[in-house]
């Protein structure tokens, strides 16, 4: 199954960026009057986001793997693969941050505190260490957990003064574990498993993703089962509605792309067998759930629209999705 953003073994130079129109398969919609939506991914090798579906490229090789914005400044964060090293990275406005020079490393999540850019993600390494360690990074400063933790962080989230990061670790063994660490402290979710997805409702905290092959979400309080099987990759919130992202099953036996409103699954149509949803967003009223699809020859990046299938690129996926106004 291809789930670049779930697995250590993924799917994240450079010095060449751009903008060039992307070619769907469908006329892209009108996109949400009042606000941009961007959606960061991988199209053709390249690392690239997209506003309003033009496509910016930020590097060669690469992927990006998330994003976020504050005015009129665009982050985003994923890594760069130079042949010879996969290497952290994120972009503030199209310039490259590169966070690790050598060796393995990726950024699977980005966001702001004040005027500080945390990424997180994993390190192979470091310093003779031979696992694969939970790494974050804060103003390109490297942090570890105490003492390393073999495994990575998936996601990250402010509440006020709290820090919230999302992941899984696993045993020399292999098994996994979902955890979330508040300001440091982990937490264990639940094995196997990993949280793929943070969210902050008005009255709660949801930590999303997978309790074996079960697509899961947890809170303070709670603690669901979403379908029978598939992924829960994503999470967005818009006032009282939870919408997850992820895919579940089909009678087909193949992944089909769905979401969950308020624990109801929507599923969402594509012309192909393989599908699957890895972020949702909310303008407006409209709502936004991006990933990729599988023609049986390639990976290509789409998106829906209040449910209809758009295609951004020939060839890719789209691992974030955020919105601006």
């Amino acid at each position: 199954m291809h789930k670049t953003q779930l697995v250590v073994a993924l799917a994240f130079v450079f010095l060449i960026m751009g903008c060039s129109k992307s070619s769907p398969t469908s006329a892209p919609p009108s996109f949400t009057t009042g606000y941009n939506i961007y959606m960061a991914g991988t199209a053709d090798g390249k690392v690239v986001y997209w506003k309003n579906g033009v496509e910016v490229d930020l590097a060669l090789s690469g992927t990006a793997s998330s994003i976020t914005v504050s005015g009129s400044d665009v982050y985003v964060g994923g890594y760069i693969n130079n042949g010879q090293n996969i290497e952290a990275s994120y972009w503030k406005n199209g310039q490259q941050i590169q966070l690790e020079s050598s060796g393995i490393s990726h950024v699977f999540g980005i966001a702001l505190n004040g005027t500080d850019v945390y990424c997180v993600g994993d390190l192979f390494g470091p310093q003779g260490n031979g696992q694969d360690s939970v790494t974050y990074w804060v103003n390109s400063v490297r942090m570890h957990y105490s003492p390393y933790t073999n495994g990575q962080a998936t996601s990250i989230l402010f509440a006020g003064s709290e820090m919230y990061v999302g992941g899984q670790v696993w045993d020399l063994s292999g098994n996994d574990t979902a955890v979330v660490w508040k300001n440091g402290v982990q937490n264990w979710y639940g094995t196997p498993g990993g949280i793929y997805a943070l969210g902050l409702s008005p009255t709660d905290t949801f930590a999303v993703g997978n309790l074996g092959t079960l697509p899961t979400y947890w809170t303070h309080t709670n603690f669901l089962q979403l379908a029978s099987s598939g992924y829960g990759t994503s999470i967005a919130i818009s006032g009282s509605d939870i919408y997850i992202g992820g895919d579940t099953l089909n009678i087909a036996g193949t992944n089909q792309a769905v979401y969950w409103k308020n624990n109801i699954m929507i599923p969402l149509k594509s012309q192909y067998g393989f599908s699957s949803v890895l972020g949702m967003a909310v303008a407006g009223t409209d709502i936004y759930a991006v990933g990729e699809v599988y023609n049986n020859i390639k990976y290509i990046p789409v998106y829906w629209k209040n449910g209809t299938i758009y295609n951004l690129a020939d060839n890719g996926t789209v691992y974030a999705v955020c919105v601006g106004q």
